[in-house]
């Protein structure tokens, strides 16, 4: 059928190298669309180390994940890297063999060993997710780790009962730690439970490098200031400013590579008492800032 969104698979090899290759076809009134996703086996798996997470961030982020039940987030904006870490996290929870892992997702990227790895697709149909959510119940996993929530809303009620008996890690689009906690109250979490179950979030963003051969020290003008936001006291702040000029080794372009900014956050008392008295968005933040949460536009300017 050409007339409607299609998906396929493929593994190739070159040399002593493995890829996998995910093909997604769009029809449109002018013809299909098509993207191709590839996967370097060698290359995709990454350690927490090589994300860019900072050795204090590691050391809380492996004791979240050591925990024997209750609710990790992982969440970042579209295309801000968040599979990268979802796999990063099942590769490391897979080699530790301490525990029996599962993963659902809306489609497996990669194999990933020691993983039982359930692909559900693109059905959001209720009764499926209450069938896989009772499936992976009756296994006895020690982590289950639930890619993309936002493709499966109807399952955030069954995953409240799940971080009761478990570990379990959800991804989901949002576009910082506190935004990822309201997106699933909303989605049907309830407060008391969260607030009882929520023991780590983690949100990223993906920032462009400064290509390394091009790079001029620069001062930032109030103009430049004023268009990114920044107060006049940030401004002074920063020192050591680069810019690319643009060159061969960047096509013109100034830029060379991309690097993950995380914000963790670790609910203190205080922060869920708030969440489970149904404090506002802006009130959250706040308790996250006074318990050591470093925010993304912090961690930008540094």
């Amino acid at each position: 059928n050409t007339d409607r969104p299609q998906e396929g698979r493929a593994v190739l090899r070159s040399g002593d190298k493995r890829f996998d290759v995910i093909a997604m076809s769009l029809p449109t009134s002018y013809g299909e669309n098509l993207s191709l996703q590839i996967v370097n086996r060698d290359t995709f798996f990454k350690s927490y180390k090589e994300l860019g997470l900072l050795s204090a961030e590691q050391v809380a982020f492996r004791a979240a994940l050591s925990a024997q039940r209750g609710l990790i987030l992982l969440a970042a904006p579209l295309f801000h890297g968040l599979t990268t870490t979802v796999y990063a996290v099942l590769e490391d929870l897979g080699s530790a063999e301490e525990r029996k892992v599962m993963s659902v997702e809306s489609h497996a990227i990669c194999p990933v060993p020691g993983v039982t790895q359930v692909s559900l697709g693109e059905n959001n149909d209720a009764a499926d997710a209450a069938t896989t959510i009772k499936a992976v119940s009756l296994n006895h996993p020690g982590v289950c780790l639930i890619a993309n929530m936002q493709n499966h809303p109807s399952m955030v009620p069954q995953t409240a009962v799940l971080a009761a008996q478990m570990l379990v890690v959800l991804s989901l689009e949002a576009n910082d730690s506190v935004q990822a906690i309201m997106h699933l109250i909303e989605a049907g979490f309830p407060r008391e439970r969260l607030s009882t179950h929520l023991k780590l979030v983690l949100s990223q963003r993906l920032v462009r490098k400064i290509c390394p051969d091009c790079a001029k020290t620069i001062e930032i003008s109030d103009h430049t200031a004023r268009s990114f936001g920044l107060t006049a006291a940030e401004a002074l702040s920063l020192t050591g400013v680069q810019e690319g000029e643009g060159c061969k080794t960047c096509s013109m372009i100034g830029y060379k590579g991309r690097q993950a900014l995380f914000e963790l956050l670790s609910p203190s008392p205080a922060f869920k008492k708030a969440l489970a008295r149904g404090a506002t968005r802006q009130t959250l933040f706040k308790h996250a800032v006074k318990g050591r949460m470093v925010p993304i536009r912090r961690r930008a300017l540094e």
